[in-house]
């Protein structure tokens, strides 16, 4: 099946969207819903401790700031807050990236009359720190 992409390979693996969709997931591990109930147990013992600075990006719409939050285990979560430049923000979006990370916050939003919160995920872009690999590979 043909795609237009840039990739540097096939992303389908040779796959159909009927062969795509066929694929069964696998089991769930016996431990899985143990494991991310710890996970988010641990989470609500950390004060996040939010910490704003001006980026310096000037743009027409919003306001933009450099973040920084305390996550578990002392580890520091980074990204960016955009506020509305004109006007209270009367809604909220969490941005998430893909596994490549992301090195500047999205600027061409939908809401102008929103806040966007876009944290960099644990070991990527503005929150890489060892022993997490910065190879999404």
């Amino acid at each position: 099946m043909p795609f237009a992409h840039e990739y540097a390979f096939d992303p389908s693996c040779g796959y159909s969207l009927d062969d795509l969709l066929a694929v069964e997931p696998p089991p769930e591990s016996a431990d899985f819903a143990a494991f991310w109930r710890g996970r988010y147990h641990r989470s609500l013992g950390v004060a996040p401790n939010p910490r704003l600075r001006s980026s310096g990006e000037a743009h027409p719409r919003f306001c933009v700031h450099d973040l920084e939050y305390d996550s578990t285990d002392g580890f520091p979560i980074r990204g960016w807050l955009l506020t509305p430049r004109h006007g209270p923000p009367r809604r909220g979006f969490v941005l998430g990236h893909g596994y490549g990370g992301i090195e500047a916050p999205p600027l061409d939003l939908p809401r102008e009359d929103a806040a966007y919160l876009v944290p960099c995920f644990r070991g990527l872009s503005r929150s890489r720190r060892p022993p997490i690999s910065e190879d999404p590979n």
